[in-house]
């Protein structure tokens, strides 16, 4: 499982008080994550998200296995590449 937590950043980062507060905001929230959750934090990066991504159910949900292209390309991260952009497109095609 995996646990994300986003928050916005200040809307005027000129504002000292502001920023203090995001600060004490960010520290509480970590905070609580990490006695709620149990498990080893992640930066969230492109490869983290690859390792937990079940790819087999992405190519289903968004009807991948029937793309030709992808069967041909030889090179796993090419295809793995334009499997990601069809999927966005998909999304955004949803209104997601």
């Amino acid at each position: 499982m995996v646990v994300v937590k986003v928050v916005r950043p200040p809307s005027n980062p000129q504002d000292e008080a502001q920023t203090q507060t995001q600060i004490q905001t960010q520290q509480a929230i970590w905070d609580h994550l990490r006695k709620n959750v149990q498990g080893t934090p992640a930066a969230l990066t492109d490869a983290e998200l690859s390792q937990v991504t079940d790819w087999s159910k992405v190519r289903k949900y968004y009807r991948l296995n029937s793309v030709p292209a992808l069967d041909r390309l030889a090179d796993e991260k090419e295809r793995r590449k334009q499997s990601e952009s069809l999927a966005i497109m998909g999304m955004a095609l949803r209104g997601l």
